[in-house]
């Protein structure tokens, strides 16, 4: 099972993170991390590393230890940190090259997991074609180990600035029936957070 794990960092020197987790990718020939810092807070990150299983996750992070990663990436703030399962993408093979993303967590109150998750798939599947086809990649994560674990990341990239920009300004890019669902949906939610981030590495580069 492909599970990925997401860390919210504030990080001291960003530039020196960048280059090292670059440098130490090349070194061990990975591709399955990306970088994203944020717009509004440019010394916030998540760093997403994409295993195909937790004995990689292990294997990767005793290699990590053993190479010195953290003097290569320099110090930084642990703000979150989990694995997550995948629920839902409309670009499964990871096609759209996108600069900007958007990624929105909230999290599920136990009593309302089973209604909330029906009501996001739906949500989903509803303009998750539409999407695709004006080059915005959609994806939902469920965190399933960490704190706090009924917590979902609703994930959107966009090819532009403008595009996310247009995203986070109109709240009626779904389609009616994709609209009907979220006021459905919305109500079941809580803690609802957003950012938007600058994609600085992506996932096999």
């Amino acid at each position: 099972m492909t599970i990925t794990q997401l860390r919210l960092t504030k990080v001291k020197d960003p530039d020196k993170l960048i280059n090292g987790l670059k440098q130490h990718a090349k070194e061990f020939n990975r591709k399955n991390f990306a970088i994203f810092r944020s717009l509004l807070t440019p010394s916030i990150f998540i760093l997403m590393t994409r295993y195909e299983s937790l004995s990689e996750s292990i294997s990767q992070k005793i290699e990590n230890a053993s190479s010195n990663m953290q003097e290569k990436v320099g110090g930084f703030e642990m703000m979150d940190n989990g694995f997550y399962s995948l629920m839902n993408s409309n670009d499964p093979e990871n096609s759209l090259k996108n600069k900007f993303a958007v990624v929105g967590e909230f999290t599920i109150p136990l009593e309302n997991t089973s209604k909330a998750m029906n009501l996001l798939n739906l949500q989903f599947n509803s303009n998750a074609e539409e999407n695709f086809s004006k080059g915005i990649r959609r994806v939902q994560m469920k965190k399933i180990a960490g704190m706090e674990v009924n917590k979902v990341i609703n994930y959107s990239s966009f090819p532009s600035l403008e595009a996310a920009e247009l995203f986070l300004s109109n709240t009626t890019l779904s389609a009616e029936s994709g609209n009907k669902i979220l006021d459905l949906l919305i109500p079941q939610l809580s803690n609802i957070n957003r950012g938007i981030f600058e994609i600085v590495h992506t996932l096999g580069e």
